[in-house]
């Protein structure tokens, strides 16, 4: 494969292309970055393809005049409540000769294990191996090895092949192949977390705008994925709604001002905010942003924890704890709440494993596009899809190794 790799996140608040030149080392030397404000996205999902198509373009110039180099082919990021997954296993004897596991048993496991009932309009995006037993004993790989009763699990991540197929479509009006539609929490968790953690059991937490994105890992392995229609922009929005002003001075407030902790307020401190639809400016005391802010933060660190539950049980399952990445994971005091109501340890994801342009893309914002890259190096797939068909098809990635 080449040794450029493009990640392109189509966010609720941002769309980024990033350039990735793969290094012999294997490490990722960013060369290009395209940023510019989203429209047309709604909860990770979009609602007009025309806009959305228009902010990918223009992400995709600025990436390539950075770059100074052609991008027509990209790993994209999805998200949405449409998203669902679940575990499953696979189970055959093995009949070969002088019954050694060879690729056609496992060939028919990973088949096997994709059989589950998905709802109509929904197709699988990922079928991720999390291990193998033969003869009940754990395995990370059984090819070649002598035994009788081959076991595969997997998780199985499917969603809406309609808002799947949009985001694709967006990407095909300018000209640009995709190579594959990767779970934006996997994509992220390849760029925040080190191996440590999954060993240990960690859960990623990705605060996009629209959207807020989990994967928990325990013993190595992808364990639970969830997505949650909150993110950084429901804050947003009920700043501009309570002080009566425009969505962007809102977002300005809120990165400037804003928290989630009253202890952290000055209470002091008097803000002049814009009232939308004129000219007329109140005086609106800090401690109000807090007020407004706070009550959002609890709703989402309930439903975290609510996710967190169906995949672990026991949040002390837990030992690496949980990081938070994500542009809405940098809204102050959140980190600290998180940690108070789930009594683990939360760090702060930042991109790792980059060179180049790291000052432009370390910021946890950009977890999603770095992780693209990863992602897209290390599972490439062979085909891209087919831009005069223009379909979806049954798509998914079958990871041998790099989650185990």
């Amino acid at each position: 494969m080449s040794n450029i790799v493009v990640g392109l996140d189509i966010g609720t608040t941002k769309v980024t292309a990033i350039v990735g030149e793969i290094s012999e080392d294997e490490s990722i030397n960013v060369i290009g970055v395209g940023i510019t404000p989203s429209r047309g996205m709604e909860k990770g999902m979009v609602v007009n393809v025309e806009e959305t198509t228009l902010c990918i373009q223009k992400a995709i110039e600025d990436a390539q005049r950075m770059a100074d180099l052609p991008i027509d082919l990209v790993y994209i990021g999805v998200a949405g409540s449409h998203i669902e997954s679940i575990n499953n296993v696979a189970t055959k004897q093995v009949t070969g000769d002088q019954s050694i596991v060879d690729s056609s048993d496992i060939d028919q496991l990973l088949a096997e294990v994709q059989n589950i009932n998905v709802p109509d309009g929904k197709e699988i995006i990922h079928s991720i191996v999390r291990g193998y037993k033969l003869d009940s004993a754990p395995l990370q790989d059984p090819l070649g090895m002598k035994g009788s009763n081959l076991e595969l699990s997997a998780h199985i991540i499917y969603g809406a092949t309609n808002s799947i197929q949009n985001l694709i479509t967006c990407a095909f009006n300018v000209q640009l192949s995709v190579a594959q539609v990767i779970l934006q929490p996997l994509a992220s968790a390849n760029a925040v977390l080190n191996d440590d953690e999954r060993k240990m059991g960690v859960a990623l937490v990705d605060i996009g705008g629209g959207t807020t994105d989990i994967a928990i890992f325990k013993e190595g392995k992808l364990n639970y994925t969830k997505v949650i229609p909150v993110g950084g922009t429901h804050f947003t929005n009920d700043l501009a709604y309570f002080l009566t002003t425009g969505f962007s001075e809102a977002e300005k407030l809120k990165i400037r001002y804003g928290t989630v902790d009253p202890r952290k307020v000055d209470k002091n401190l008097v803000l002049e905010v814009s009232i939308v639809g004129g000219d007329e400016k109140r005086k609106v005391n800090a401690d109000v942003l807090c007020e407004v802010l706070e009550p959002r933060a609890d709703e989402l660190v309930d439903l975290i924890i609510q996710a967190l539950g169906e995949g672990v049980g026991d949040l002390k399952e837990l030992s690496a704890g949980i990081v938070i990445t994500g542009g809405g994971s940098q809204i102050r005091g959140l980190e600290s709440m998180i940690k108070k109501k789930t009594g683990l340890s939360v760090r702060l994801g930042r991109v790792k494993s980059v060179n180049g342009l790291t000052q432009k893309v370390s910021n946890p914002m950009y977890a999603t596009g770095v992780g693209l890259i990863h992602y897209g190096y290390h599972n490439y797939e062979k085909f891209a899809y087919d831009t005069k068909e223009g379909l979806i098809g049954r798509m998914f990635s079958t990871i041998k190794g790099w989650f185990l």
